[in-house]
């Protein structure tokens, strides 16, 4: 039962990682990294802009962020965005002990490829214009 205690990651793997760090590689990623959802970020909030009577919070959180649109149910949300091709989820899905607010998506940006966000939200839009 204990036997992925006893695997072991291979010399070869931890020098080249060792390598990889002390060469400031894996710092160059990150900062790359930072800036490419940076822009993502920057890009899907501007766009969610155009939509009337959202609210956006959590920006800050990370690579998601919440999007409350008032009057419509969640579920309706959720169904609406995936029948524009665009998955989304409930917040309600990570509320168990609390109270989730209502009408609220989690919406992922880090999968996204820049050149994607704009009909990517451009149909999100849409979708809940209707």
């Amino acid at each position: 039962r204990l036997g992925f205690a006893a695997s072991t990651v291979s010399r070869f793997e931890q020098q080249t990682l060792a390598a990889f760090v002390q060469r400031g590689l894996y710092a160059r990623h990150l900062r790359r990294a930072a800036n490419l959802y940076r822009k993502k970020q920057q890009l899907l909030l501007e766009e969610l802009e155009k939509m009337e009577g959202t609210i956006v919070s959590g920006a800050q959180a990370g690579l998601h962020f919440l999007l409350t649109i008032p009057g419509k149910s969640e579920q309706w949300l959720v169904e609406r965005a995936r029948a524009a091709g665009v998955p989304v989820r409930g917040l309600s899905g990570y509320c168990r002990e609390c109270t989730c607010p209502e009408s609220t998506l989690v919406l992922g940006f880090a999968g996204l490829k820049l050149e994607e966000i704009p009909a990517a939200a451009k149909a999100l839009r849409e979708a809940f214009e209707k």
